[in-house]
């Protein structure tokens, strides 16, 4: 019994480390292709933080540009 266990646990340690190496490498093989431009030629990964900015300044233009007119339309009919 006790060397069945034995074996299960050493089975999962080699599955675990192989899962380990697979990883590794994945994300090595991404932060070369960053390097390199990523997929497109000429063209970096963006990263999560930079993709969020970037939508954030879009979010607020369009706002500002939504609400321009529609002060401006409403101090128009007051004069």
């Amino acid at each position: 019994m006790e060397g069945r266990k034995e074996e299960e646990r050493i089975l999962m340690k080699e599955k675990k480390g192989r899962k380990r190496k697979k990883n590794k490498e994945y994300w090595h093989e991404r932060k070369e292709r960053g390097r390199e431009g990523g997929r497109e030629e000429g063209k970096k990964e963006e990263y999560s933080h930079e993709r969020k900015e970037k939508g954030r300044k879009q979010t607020l233009t369009l706002l500002l540009l939504a609400w321009v007119p529609i002060t401006l339309d409403s101090k128009m009919s007051w004069w």
